[in-house]
């Protein structure tokens, strides 16, 4: 994958001697004869972050740095609604940081079936028939993974809750209620 990086020092004389750094580390020099502004054409891998680059432009006068610019090709994945149900549509959204004309490619992965589609938009609307994990990718990167629970384990944990409250009720009920007699058992024997 090649990123373009331009800079352009407003200040100086022609020729303009722009240095390419990243993270300190030295890539590249570009000299503009004829124009204020140096391209630079940089390879880079499929990392997540790449990291800093910063222009130092000789333009005739002290040499000057740019800002940073930070470069993340990281996908990310989100779903409204978040997280996604059971049975109901979801619209998936995968992002990245850069402008780019490949194919967003959507994973599902059930434990009935595992099925991929490729779109040319970053957004999907799907009904999530299934539990199971979504996530998708462009240029090689993955995203982060969202993941559609079950209908029963999305209610479990609140059953339980509701179990162990009633439970708990009926139990301080009956003992009361024992009590009570008890207190007038105990009453009737004293008389």
């Amino acid at each position: 994958m090649f990123i373009t990086i331009k800079c352009l020092s407003h200040e100086g004389t022609l020729p303009i001697t722009y240095t390419l750094y990243k993270n300190t580390s030295f890539v590249m020099d570009y000299n503009a004869q004829s124009r204020r502004e140096g391209q630079f054409i940089v390879p880079v891998p499929y990392t997540d972050k790449l990291g800093t680059f910063k222009c130092k432009a000789m333009n005739g006068f002290d040499s000057k740095y740019s800002n940073g610019l930070d470069v993340d090709l990281s996908v990310k994945l989100t779903s409204k609604p978040d997280p996604p149900i059971q049975g109901h549509q979801v619209t998936l959204n995968c992002s990245v940081t850069y402008q780019t004309n490949a194919k967003y490619t959507w994973y599902f992965v059930h434990s009935k079936e595992n099925s991929t589609e490729s779109t040319k938009q970053n957004q999907l609307t799907h009904v999530a028939n299934h539990p199971g994990r979504y996530y998708c990718s462009i240029n090689g990167q993955t995203s982060n993974w969202i993941e559609v629970l079950s209908q029963d384990s999305s209610l479990q944990p609140v059953t339980i809750a509701v179990i162990v409250a009633v439970t708990a009720l009926l139990t301080l009920v009956l003992g009361l209620i024992c009590y009570c007699i008890s207190q007038k058992a105990h009453r009737c024997s004293i008389n």
